[in-house]
C-alpha cells in the first residue's frame, strides 16, 4: 500500500489516544473496546487519504495489558509471539493474513516454503483499504519473565521458525535484540526489520 509509514504512525497514534481516552488498565478491557479503537484509526486513515486514488495501508500487532491480563490484536503479516522462557514454550504465535499462510494452511505448500515462494510479500487483509477488515484477538494469563516480541515480516523471513523461537526461549532479554538482528542480518534478510521486545518483571 501508499504511503505505509504514514499510515503507521497515525494509526499508532489514534489507537493510543483512543485508549488513553477509553480504557482503564485497572479494569477487565473487552474485545469490543478495541474494535472501537481500531474503527477510530479507520476514520483517522479516511481523513487522511483525503479522497486519494491509492489508499494508505498498514500491518497491525497491538498489545494491552489489563486487569484481565493480557489481549493481543493484529491484522496482516506482522507477528506476535509470547514466550515463557522458563518454561522453554511458545505460548502464542499470530497468525499471517497472507497468501502464503493460506496456502500453508491449505497443504498446498510447506511451511520452509513460505519464505521462499515469490508471493511471500501478498497479505489478505490490512488497515487502510476501502472496507473494514476484522483483526484477530486472542488472550493470555501473564508470568513473570515471560517475553513478548511484536515484529514485522522482516525478521520472520530471514529468521527460520525454529531458530527464532530457540534464540526467545533463551530467556536472555537484554541480549535478544541484537541478536535477532544480528542473526537475520547473517542469514541474508534483505528487508527493513522492525521488532519491539518486552518483558514481564512482575505480575500483580
Amino acid at each position: 500500500h501508499e504511503h505505509g509509514e504514514v499510515a503507521s504512525r497515525i494509526v499508532s497514534q489514534s489507537l493510543a489516544q483512543y485508549l488513553r481516552d477509553h480504557v482503564n488498565p485497572e479494569e477487565i478491557v473487552s474485545d469490543q473496546v478495541l474494535g472501537e479503537a481500531l474503527e477510530a484509526a479507520y476514520q483517522a486513515l479516511d481523513q487522511a487519504d483525503d479522497e486519494a486514488a491509492k489508499k494508505m495501508g498498514t500491518t497491525l500487532c497491538l498489545l494491552l495489558f489489563h486487569r484481565g491480563g493480557l489481549t493481543t490484536m493484529h491484522i496482516g503479516d506482522s507477528r506476535i509471539y509470547h514466550v515463557r522462557p522458563s518454561a522453554k514454550k511458545l505460548l502464542y504465535q499470530s497468525k499471517d493474513h497472507s497468501l502464503v499462510y493460506d496456502l500453508y494452511q491449505a497443504g498446498e505448500i510447506s511451511y520452509e516454503e513460505m519464505a521462499t515462494s515469490p508471493q511471500k510479500n501478498i497479505i489478505t487483509r490490512a488497515l487502510g483499504v476501502d472496507y473494514r477488515l476484522e483483526p484477530e484477538f486472542a488472550t493470555a494469563q501473564l508470568h513473570s519473565g515471560d517475553i513478548l516480541l511484536l515484529c514485522s515480516d522482516g525478521l520472520t523471513n530471514a529468521v527460520p521458525k525454529e531458530q527464532l523461537e530457540q534464540l526467545l526461549r533463551t530467556g536472555k532479554f537484554y541480549d535478544l535484540p541484537d541478536l535477532l538482528i544480528r542473526t537475520a542480518n547473517e542469514n541474508g534478510g534483505p528487508d527493513n526489520i522492525t521488532a519491539l521486545l518486552l518483558c514481564v518483571e512482575e505480575v500483580r
